[in-house]
């Protein structure tokens, strides 16, 4: 697997207490390391559809969506729900760094555009935990959670970074039966039959329960973050600490993203050009006519294995 050429050299991770970029339970809080935020310049030229097109080439500047460009370059376009998070690190770098990526299984709802063996497609995008309990979060890329639903425009999954055509900007995501882009920004329908971004964002797709490998407590007893936490409780044995580390440490924790960093670059900068009395909201089966009639005036694409060979 590659490591995101020399985005690697780059990557660091920053231990620190739970922050607003991330938010778990209360026994999580004991528990979780998060790293956040690498490279962002480097990882742009990654997703930028092989370095050829930019955002501009997928959404005008009054945010009208270019769905028949996006559907143009799609692999295959599928509706599905996440039921699978794994993650694994990438080979290491000349430098020593490997990166964490998130391998997401969808059990596919509905196969818009080529053909997919089996009942599920497992992606694999650049972000997620290490082995140290330690979050990687990039900027633009996009984040998955247990139960997420979405309609996915795949490019070059196992291949690239992101998976996605033109990466967030390739995933849709479900909320209540309407449609939002991949930074939750609403998609509507205008009178004219175009495509544009609405106004405001739905916070609830701004979180997801990911999956925890949980760390044993001697791992954990190794690093910074633990001997600083049992400094400051003071007086406790070992095998108490153990004990409870053991009943109560997190399989899964809620992650909250999609901060103002990511809003300075991201659609939201058009969002407020969309008039509401021009446009509607778009509810899923219509989104899915739309992308079924792009579809259909495309000669057919090849085969996607529903697990292929992302190693």
């Amino acid at each position: 697997m590659d490591a995101g050429g020399k985005c690697a050299a780059d990557f660091h991770l920053l231990q620190a207490t739970t922050r607003s970029s991330i938010h778990s339970s209360n026994k999580a809080n004991n528990y979780l390391v998060t790293a956040v935020r690498i490279c962002r310049a480097v990882l742009v030229f990654f997703w930028l559809s092989d370095g050829q097109y930019g955002a501009a080439q997928f959404a005008s500047a009054d945010s009208t969506l270019n769905l028949a460009r996006s559907v143009s370059l799609a692999d295959a376009v599928i509706h599905g729900k996440v039921v699978r998070i794994e993650y694994r690190m990438s080979d290491q770098t000349g430098d020593g760094d490997s990166l964490p990526y998130a391998f997401v299984t969808y059990k596919i709802l509905k196969v818009v555009r080529g053909r997919v063996l089996g009942e599920t497609l497992t992606i694999r995008a650049l972000g997620g935990l290490d082995h140290s309990d330690r979050l990687l979060f990039v900027d633009h890329m996009p984040f998955f959670g247990i139960g997420d639903e979405d309609i996915l425009l795949v490019r070059g999954n196992g291949q690239r970074v992101c998976p996605f055509v033109n990466c967030s900007f390739g995933r849709f995501r479900i909320a209540n039966d309407r449609v939002y882009n991949g930074f939750a920004v609403p998609i509507t329908v205008c009178k004219n039959g175009s495509l544009k971004l609405g106004n405001g964002v739905n916070a609830s797709l701004l979180s997801a329960t990911i999956p925890r490998e949980v760390p044993s407590f001697d791992t954990m007893l190794k690093t910074p973050f633990a001997q600083k936490r049992i400094r400051e409780m003071g007086a406790i044995s070992l095998d108490a600490l153990r004990e409870r580390y053991n009943r109560e440490a997190p399989k899964e924790i809620t992650v909250t993203y999609g901060g103002e960093e990511n809003s300075k670059s991201g659609p939201r900068q058009t969002e407020h050009s969309v008039l509401p009395e021009e446009c509607g909201p778009v509810l899923t089966n219509e989104f899915l006519t739309m992308l079924h009639t792009e579809a259909a005036r495309l000669p057919p694409s090849g085969l996607m294995e529903s697990r292929r060979r992302l190693l």
